[in-house]
């Protein structure tokens, strides 16, 4: 009974380093207190070019070699257990020749410093190049593995498999979230995303910092407000998108919100998101919300204006400023520079680029250049 009760317990632990990998040592420790090995270590390797990660316990000793310091390439049980089905352990004696392999580098070099004498692994799963393998060792002096070890080894495979593919996806929809919160996080409108009950999931970084001056918007984990009739308006319009059953506001609804002290009106689009079924989940994204602040300066990359057109350093600073809304004495102001060398700097700007009037050589800056905050609003979220 109590053999199945650390049998359940190590099942535990793998499913559990599946959702944490930050708890894997801990079904390691598991998997080498059933096989009665001294360390126990899980390797996901890249077969190409010799490099992954690996995480290991048992290895205590002082200045012990990395596996990925030069050895992963030497390992002649990983490339014996490539040969081998996936989900069947074996020991290191039916890989290689042991005689063979006590005399070799890998050995000497790295299983002997790390108290490493007899191991059996088995690869959990293999995607492309990349494979997933556990293996659990013996010091100096030890016994070999037994049938009975071995077949609880093999027991725990499906599971060690299952738990593989759980992590991996689950690392997919991590890496796709994190990807579309920077690309979000980049733009310079501020980007919403609510759910059905009008709950406020995401906030750009510009969301964000419209929401610091709460002028005409407010953002609360309860949703979004808008104070007089424009903010009526804007709630009826995220309720009809949210209960999805308004044609009206199908391909989205805008909504315009005044501000104090004579700034522009915040221009707000409702866009509601696909739905895959009649129902949600609560906290799935079913409206986004794009909100521009026309007072926000439109700003333009100067590395990609040196790039695109040949424009000089000062050239391209000064179209920058003139596209963010500057007039030229202002920007030849800001520049340090004389109205004159500014007007020079324009016409040159205005022949390389092939436009004959400042609006046009500003409207090209702005088409060149992507609707993004910078890199400091990416920064600021990590």
């Amino acid at each position: 009974m109590a053999r199945k009760s650390e049998h359940a317990g190590v099942l535990d632990t793998i499913y559990a380093a599946a959702i944490e990998p930050a708890k894997r040592s801990n079904a390691l420790d598991g998997l080498r207190r059933l096989c009665g090995a001294a360390s126990a270590s899980y390797t996901l390797q890249h077969i190409t070019n010799g490099t992954g990660l690996r995480t290991a316990i048992g290895y205590d000793l002082p200045h012990q070699p990395r596996y990925f310091d030069g050895f992963a390439a030497q390992n002649e049980l990983f490339r014996g257990l490539l040969r081998q089905a996936a989900g069947k352990p074996h020991p290191h004696q039916t890989l290689v020749d042991d005689e063979i392999f006590r005399r070799g580098f890998y050995f000497n070099e790295y299983c002997r410093p790390n108290g490493l004498h007899l191991m059996a692994g088995l690869v959990i799963s293999r995607r492309s190049d990349i494979v997933e393998w556990i293996s659990v060792n013996r010091g100096p002096g030890s016994e070999p593995y037994d049938r009975q070890q071995l077949r609880v080894l093999a027991r725990l495979a499906p599971h060690l498999h299952h738990a593989s593919e759980v992590s991996y996806r689950l690392s997919e929809v991590h890496a796709a979230r994190t990807a579309w919160e920077t690309a979000l996080d980049a733009l310079r409108c501020a980007v919403l995303m609510l759910d059905q009950r009008g709950r406020v999931l995401f906030a750009n970084t510009a969301a964000q910092r419209l929401d610091t001056v709460r002028d005409g918007l407010a953002l609360r984990r309860a949703g979004v407000s808008a104070p007089g009739i424009a903010g009526a308006t804007l709630s009826r319009a995220i309720g009809l998108a949210t209960d999805g059953g308004n044609d009206g506001v199908r391909h989205g609804a805008h909504v315009v919100l005044q501000r104090r002290d004579a700034l522009c009106p915040l221009s707000v689009t409702i866009i509601p998101l696909p739905r895959e079924s009649s129902w949600r989940f609560s906290g799935t994204p079913v409206v986004l919300l794009l909100i521009v602040d026309p007072a926000e300066p439109a700003g333009s990359d100067t590395r990609a204006l040196i790039n695109l057109f040949g424009l000089t350093d000062r050239e391209a600073a000064l179209v920058a400023l003139l596209a963010d809304g500057y007039r030229l004495d202002a920007a030849a102001g800001q520049l340090g520079i004389g109205r004159e060398t500014a007007r020079t700097h324009l016409a040159r700007s205005l022949h390389k680029t092939g436009t004959e009037r400042q609006t046009d050589l500003v409207r090209l800056a702005l088409a060149a250049t992507p609707l993004i905050a910078g890199k400091d609003a990416i920064e600021r979220r990590r």
